[in-house]
């Protein structure tokens, strides 16, 4: 027979489980599996500064890496970081840093929005696998 609070096997004369000590009533029941343990979702990544998230991604979208995100538009973090790097500098030059700041205001409000659980609106994944917006 199983013990009802604790779920151990007992010989059916037991009176007492031999795991746990509860008395356990003798009764002819057909005996019955112990309960399954309870279920407890995984923990979720600890949340990080909304504000250091927007700071950091202000330059070339660093922030990405401080929210452990590893992938970013697709393609692994760092080869975003750079590609945005290489970016900022080419438009710079050509707009005077005009469309390098809007850039960087994007990425920021992203950022921001990504610390504070929010999907944002450019499309990263913290795993390897599926994207994740």
């Amino acid at each position: 027979m199983y013990c009802p609070r604790c779920g151990a096997l007992n010989e059916d004369d037991a009176t007492y489980c031999k795991n746990c000590g509860n008395y356990i009533q003798v009764a002819n029941t057909i005996p019955q599996a112990p309960a399954q343990a309870p279920y407890y979702p995984p923990p979720r990544p600890a949340r990080k500064n909304p504000v250091v998230a927007a700071v950091l991604n202000l330059f070339f979208g660093l922030g990405y890496w401080y929210l452990g995100y590893r992938r970013v538009l697709g393609v692994p973090t760092t080869v975003f970081i750079v590609l945005a790097l290489i970016v900022y500098i080419i438009l710079s030059i050509f707009t005077a840093g005009i469309i390098t700041l809007l850039i960087a205001i994007v990425l920021a409000i992203d950022g921001y929005q990504k610390a504070e659980g929010q999907r944002g609106f450019i499309p990263a994944d913290l795993s390897t696998g599926g994207m994740v917006f």
